[in-house]
C-alpha cells in the first residue's frame, strides 16, 4: 500500500510539472494522465475488495455483491439467553429402564422417539404398552438391537458422524426396503431449484419485501396488541378452541380448550412456561425454543435481528407458486428455512431442522389466508405439519390494541388455573 501511494504522488507531480516546450501528442503528460487513470483505477478496485471481504454477512444481490445491514426492527423480539430446563440431566436419571441411550440428555429423548417414529411409519403404541417403561413387547427390544448396530456402524465406519439412521433403511416402512420401486432411482426431500436466468435478490431484500406486503414498518409498528381466537383441527379430527395474545415486542400466552381439559403455554420476555390443570411445569429445551419462536409478533418478521447469516438459499417452487427461500439459523442452533411468494412478498412456509439422537427431524409450517385486519395484513390459516402429526389453526376473530397487562404472561397462580 505504501508503494501504491508513493507511485500516486509521483504521478501527480509528474502531471502538474509544467514542461519546457509544449510536448507532441502522446507525450509524457498524455503517458501521465494515462498512467494516473490506471493507478487510481487499481486503486479503488483494491479498496473495494478488500472492503468486501471484510464484510461479515456479504451475499450476492440483483446488484452484486451485498451486505447484510442491520435496519430498524418492526416490533422486533428483544435477544434473550435460550432457557434450558432446571437441571439438565442425563435420560437415565430422567426415565426408567433407559438401556442403549444413556448419557443422552433427557430433553432429546422425545425427539429421537418421533424420529424413529416417522422413519418406521408408526405410532408409540407400536413398540410401548400403557407403561413405557416396561419390556412386554418384541418390537421394544428390537428397537434396542437396531439404535445399538446404527449407532456402532456410524462410529466404526464414519466416525461418529451421524451418516446411517433408521430411515435409511426403512423409509417409512416397518420393514426395511430391500430395493427401490420400479421406476424410481433416487429420492430427495429438497425441493428443486429453478433456474430463472435473472440475479436473485439478497436475503434482506426479501424481508423488506415481506414487510411492505404486511403493511409496512409504520403500519405494523401502530399495532402493539392482539387478541385473537383461533379454532385448531388435529389429523384425527379433534378441535379445541384457541385464545392467543400478543404484546409487542415478544409476550405470548395462549389457553386451549379441548373439552373439559384447559392447557396454558407463555412467554413474558424472559421465561417460557406451560401448565395443565392446576399443574404449572418446566418445559424442555425444544418446547422452550418453540414458545420463544411462536412468541414473535408477526411470523419470521425477527430473521434478522435475532438469526445468524440469513442468507438466500435459491428459488424453488412451492405447488405453483415460485417462491424465494432463505436459509438461517435460529438462536437455538436450528437450521431454518423461510419461503417467501416471489409475487406478492408474503411468508409461504417455514421448515424448522432439529437435530436428534437418531437423526433430523423436520417441522413445517405453512401460511395461507392472508386477511387484512386494520392497516396490516395477518395469515388466518396456519398448518402445521411433523412426521405422524400435523394440524391447522385458523383464525376467527382479531383485535388490535386492546389492554393487556404484563401479569397476563406471567404463570398462573395454582388458584388460578381453572375458568
Amino acid at each position: 500500500m505504501e508503494n501504491l501511494s508513493q507511485y500516486l504522488r509521483d504521478a501527480r507531480r509528474l502531471l502538474l510539472k509544467k514542461p519546457p516546450f509544449p510536448p507532441r501528442p502522446n507525450a509524457y503528460g498524455v503517458r501521465a494522465k494515462r498512467t494516473l487513470k490506471i493507478v487510481l483505477i487499481l486503486f479503488f478496485l483494491i479498496l473495494n475488495f478488500q472492503g468486501v471481504i471484510s464484510r461479515q454477512f456479504a451475499v450476492t444481490g440483483a446488484n452484486g455483491l451485498q451486505p447484510l445491514n442491520s435496519m430498524t426492527p418492526v416490533n422486533s423480539m428483544t435477544p434473550v439467553n435460550e432457557q434450558s430446563p432446571a437441571s439438565e440431566k442425563p435420560a437415565e436419571q430422567v426415565y426408567s429402564n433407559i438401556r442403549v441411550l444413556k448419557g443422552l440428555p433427557a430433553s432429546q429423548i422425545q425427539g429421537a422417539m418421533d424420529f424413529m417414529s416417522a422413519a418406521l411409519g408408526v405410532d408409540c403404541a407400536y413398540c410401548h404398552s400403557g407403561a413405557y417403561a416396561k419390556d412386554d413387547k418384541v418390537a421394544k427390544q428390537v428397537s434396542r438391537n437396531m439404535i445399538k448396530m446404527t449407532l456402532d456402524l456410524n462410529k466404526s465406519s464414519f466416525g461418529g458422524s451421524l451418516e446411517v439412521t433408521c430411515y435409511t433403511c426403512h423409509r417409512g416402512q416397518i420393514a426395511p426396503v430391500p430395493s427401490p420401486p420400479a421406476g424410481i432411482i433416487a429420492t430427495s426431500d429438497s425441493l428443486p431449484l429453478i433456474d430463472s436466468g435473472r440475479p436473485l435478490p439478497s436475503a434482506d431484500q426479501i424481508i423488506e419485501q415481506y414487510i411492505s406486503a404486511l403493511g409496512g414498518r409504520r403500519a405494523l409498528a401502530s399495532v402493539t396488541t392482539l387478541s385473537i381466537n383461533a379454532l385448531t383441527i388435529n389429523a384425527d379430527r379433534s378441535s379445541s378452541r384457541i385464545a392467543l395474545y400478543r404484546k409487542a415486542p415478544d409476550k405470548l400466552l395462549i389457553v386451549s380448550k379441548s373439552n373439559a381439559e384447559i392447557s396454558r403455554e407463555g412467554f413474558d420476555g424472559k421465561r417460557a412456561w406451560t401448565s395443565s390443570g392446576e399443574a404449572i411445569s418446566e418445559p424442555d429445551s425444544d418446547s422452550v425454543a418453540r414458545i420463544i419462536r411462536d412468541s414473535e409478533f408477526y411470523p419470521a418478521i425477527s430473521i434478522r435481528e435475532r438469526y445468524k447469516n440469513p442468507i438466500i438459499g435459491g428459488e424453488v417452487r412451492l405447488g405453483k407458486r415460485p417462491a424465494f427461500m432463505v436459509i438461517a439459523t435460529a438462536p437455538d442452533g436450528k437450521s431454518e428455512r423461510f419461503f417467501f411468494d416471489e409475487t406478492n412478498g408474503l411468508l409461504l412456509r417455514r421448515v424448522i431442522v432439529t437435530k436428534t439422537a437418531m437423526g433430523d427431524l423436520y417441522m413445517q409450517a405453512d401460511f395461507d389466508d392472508y386477511t387484512r385486519v386494520g392497516l396490516v395484513r395477518l395469515p388466518f390459516s396456519t398448518r402445521w405439519s411433523s412426521p405422524g402429526k400435523s394440524s391447522t389453526r385458523k383464525i376467527t376473530s382479531v383485535k388490535q390494541n386492546v389492554r393487556i397487562n404484563d401479569e397476563k404472561f406471567q404463570p398462573p397462580e395454582r388458584t388460578h388455573d381453572r375458568e
